[in-house]
């Protein structure tokens, strides 16, 4: 005759050998359901972690979105490490983070340009990946943040699109002298500004 549930003392579940007694009843640890798998609150986790592939493309160009429209001439630090845990993840949302970023740095507006440049440089010194395509790409890229094409030059505002050009060409320099014997056609389009567009010659004494 089994007695029913709840007679005798009450058992405490901080006690380890009424946990066991409990069985099926057992309570669960905070933040478990009773089958034991963790249950993500209502209000959904933070971070990539709780997020499916499909959720963190849709999370990347949200961020994508914000840091490059915030106005701000500096890029807000929890949403920029919010961008580099996703890209981190895996090599396909490092991608299509590029192909983000390439789309804003085509606005036609200076201060975009300026924001998603910024965001490149952050992802490139850290993701051989990012770097990849960068440079698999790097005509483009000094068409749109050093303006290499004067049929295509950069958009306004004018001082900010002046700001654009000339931390690009540092970084490009900076690129060069960190990662040119490792990416081939990094150094080949540096020596090609270098002799041939002369665009150093704005920033720094080497032209020649």
């Amino acid at each position: 005759m089994g007695g029913a549930i709840g007679a005798g003392p009450p058992l405490r579940a901080e006690d380890g050998a009424a946990q066991t007694r409990l069985g099926p009843w057992a309570l669960p640890e905070p933040g478990r359901g009773s089958s034991g798998v963790r249950k993500v609150p209502p209000g959904g986790a933070s971070g990539p972690a709780a997020l499916l592939p499909a959720d963190m493309d849709q999370r990347l160009a949200e961020l994508v979105e914000e840091l490059t429209t915030s106005g701000e001439p500096r890029l807000e630090p929890g949403r920029m490490k919010e961008l580099k845990k996703i890209c981190k993840s895996s090599e396909e949302h490092i991608s299509h983070a590029f192909h983000l970023l390439v789309t804003r740095l085509q606005e036609e507006h200076a201060e975009m340009r300026f924001s998603a440049f910024q965001v490149v440089q952050e992802l490139f010194a850290r993701s051989h990946q990012f770097r990849t395509l960068l440079i698999a790409n790097f005509q483009e890229f000094l068409e749109l943040t050093v303006g290499i094409d004067h049929e295509q030059p950069l958009p306004p505002p004018k001082e900010v699109a002046q700001k654009l050009r000339k931390a690009a060409i540092k970084a490009v320099q900076d690129w060069h002298e960190k990662y040119g014997e490792a990416y081939k056609q990094l150094s080949l389009g540096y020596h090609f500004l270098k002799r041939n567009k002369k665009v150093f010659c704005t920033v720094t004494p080497l032209c020649f």
